[in-house]
């Protein structure tokens, strides 16, 4: 595997280059501004200087023919020229080593907070995802990043805990039936009549169907957000398809509905739009009181959304159950609902297909006098 470069050499090299090059530039500057406004202008001008007739002079112009000293003076300022540019570039180097070296512990420093909460994170596994990093840093950006790490593991753990009781849920579900239908075959042991044979199928057939609905309602919560939702589809068709497919069962309990047949059609799946308005409204007719009860439809067109309203005169569930009753396999009434059958995925279900259309749904119901339920879906361009 190739190995990478670290976060804190990177910055160290490319603030180093940067620096050498600001060094290199400079000293380059102030090389090019000595030779132009000094070197160069000198030069021109010590062939007219006229020297004046000092002691020191005569001295020389005794030794040293006077052509001679005006030839020399250009080669000692070459010379002195060169020795200056000599110093600027080791200057210049001296000063580019420094800086980085300096850089790189001046990075070390900064990123060593970072360094830390790599160290902290590296330590965290699936055994202490609930436990939150403490902020220990003055650093602002550090701060920021450990505080969205610490809600990432929050939501994470919210995730974790959600799919664990979804696993054990369903794992109880399953096994219920089979219990069920393990303690029934037992009774072949001991020499069962006709009857008991009979008994012994319809248990049976029973639990399997319901197995059955159990994996098939799984498997679409599993899958609810693999599907298209770029049809245009007729909400009131939908509901008056529903209320076609469970007319049977709303007059054997003589539930009165009453629906203000408004259409409005929104950008989604009708498949999946279906699944929602027929649990719901089944869960209205299960849960129905047995004295003149009714269901209320309307469907509302509102400025930015479309909105459609669900009320009945049912049985109502408690305010500290309401924001469980999406939760998978949970149940309002354990003992009613296992006589009443059902998965307990329908409003996990609902709730999964609402979202997957952008949407949302709101639910209120007060004990012995029903329950509303609206959802609500952007209006979009069809």
């Amino acid at each position: 595997m190739k190995s990478k470069m670290s976060l804190k050499v990177k910055l160290t090299l490319s603030i180093g280059i940067m620096f050498l090059c600001m060094v290199f530039i400079l000293t380059f500057a102030s090389l090019e501004a000595l030779n132009r406004l000094l070197i160069i202008p000198v030069q021109e001008v010590i062939p007219t200087i006229p020297l004046e007739p000092t002691k020191e002079i005569e001295q020389a112009r005794l030794t040293v023919p006077s052509q001679t000293v005006m030839d020399a003076l250009p080669i000692i300022v070459a010379t002195g020229q060169i020795k200056y540019n000599t110093l600027a570039f080791v200057a210049m180097g001296l000063v580019g080593i420094v800086g980085t070296i300096s850089t790189y512990f001046i990075v070390s420093k900064t990123l060593s907070p970072l360094n830390k909460l790599t160290n902290k994170i590296e330590k965290i596994d699936e055994n202490a995802i609930n436990e939150s990093l403490e902020i220990t840093t003055s650093s602002k950006e550090v701060e920021q990043l450990t505080e969205s790490f610490n809600k990432m593991l929050k939501r994470l753990e919210l995730s974790f805990s959600s799919q664990k009781r979804f696993s054990t849920a369903a794992a109880h579900e399953l096994k219920t039936p089979l219990a069920v239908i393990k303690t029934n075959l037992e009774v072949l042991d001991d020499s069962p009549t006709v009857e008991e044979y009979k008994h012994l199928f319809e248990v049976t057939k029973r639990q399997i169907n319901r197995m059955n609905d159990l994996v098939n309602t799984l498997m679409l919560v599993a899958s609810s957000s693999s599907y298209e939702c770029s049809s245009s589809v007729s909400l009131k068709k939908i509901i008056m398809d529903t209320l076609e497919e469970l007319d049977q069962r709303i007059s054997q309990k003589g539930i009165v509905v009453q629906f203000d047949n408004n259409d409005e059609v929104i950008q989604g799946n009708e498949l999946m739009l279906h699944r929602v308005f027929s649990n719901i409204i089944e869960n209205a007719i299960k849960y129905s009181q047995e004295c003149s009860p009714w269901i209320e439809i309307e469907i509302t067109n509102t400025e930015h959304n479309i909105e459609v309203t669900i009320k009945d005169n049912g049985i109502g569930i408690k305010k500290d159950q309401l924001g469980l009753i999406f939760e998978p396999f949970y149940r309002v009434d354990q003992s009613r609902s296992r006589d009443i059958g059902g998965s307990g995925l329908g409003l996990t279900l609902v709730k999964e297909i609402i979202e997957q259309h952008q949407g949302k749904i709101e639910i209120t119901s007060q004990i012995n006098e029903g329950t509303m339920i609206k959802m609500i879906f952007k209006r979009r361009l069809i």
